[in-house]
């Protein structure tokens, strides 16, 4: 977990995610404050249930105002692999610590493997970790869905060396309500209905439950 140092909106990032809000220049230090108590609570209370939580300190500089999610540039696996990944926005790249893996092997994580898949950045080609894919440890798939920050033949190759099957899925917001589609993976975000596709392969039941049953969801 990163301690937020200077938490605000992202202008890089605020055109491919309709999550977020400009907050005005006034009130970013009370922004900052909150989000610093907020995060210090949610650690007590996770200790507090057993959680093991590694904290990091975020920098004021260089000024990365998504560090709090470092889940978008690192995964950890059971296996002892650790892959990191390209960020599309400019100022999200310096996020990437090497401090955080001898940290984790510090407090006895073994590390097997480093994969670090960055290097699609100078391609354009992004896959922002467990914002583009989401893993399915237990049934070893992977799902995804493309857009700007979630390239297709970058996750298939990043599935393909961590040993996940990778199910693609194509979403678009239902017009006119709204118009931009989500950057990560998330399928209720922008309205009330959605149309799924998954080229070319079938959506797997996994366990009881089934992804999508259809190429329109309601939104709950």
């Amino acid at each position: 977990m990163v301690r937020p140092c200077r938490f605000q909106s992202n202008p890089l990032t605020a055109a491919s995610n309709a999550f977020q809000a400009q907050v005005p220049a006034d009130d970013l230090e009370l922004s900052n404050a909150l989000a610093r108590s907020q995060f210090d609570r949610l650690v007590v209370a996770l200790r507090a249930a057993g959680v093991n939580c590694l904290v990091f300190e975020d920098t004021p500089e260089p000024h990365t105002p998504d560090a709090i999610f470092p889940n978008n540039w690192i995964s950890t696996h059971a296996d002892g692999r650790v892959a990191l990944y390209p960020m599309e926005a400019v100022n999200r790249r310096p996020e990437r610590r090497t401090d955080f893996i001898e940290a984790l092997q510090r407090i006895g994580f073994h590390v097997s493997e480093t994969r670090d898949f960055s290097a699609a950045e100078s391609a354009s080609h992004y896959l922002e970790g467990t914002g583009s894919l989401v893993f399915d440890r237990t049934c070893g798939v992977a799902f995804a869905c493309e857009s700007s920050r979630t390239h297709a033949a970058l996750a298939a190759e990043v599935c393909a060396a961590l040993g996940y099957r990778l199910v693609l899925i194509r979403c678009r917001p239902t017009p006119p309500r709204c118009r931009r589609t989500s950057s990560h993976w998330c399928g209720r975000s922008h309205g009330p209905r959605w149309r799924w596709s998954a080229p070319n392969q079938s959506i797997p039941i996994i366990g009881r439950k089934c992804l999508v049953r259809s190429k329109r969801v309601g939104a709950r």
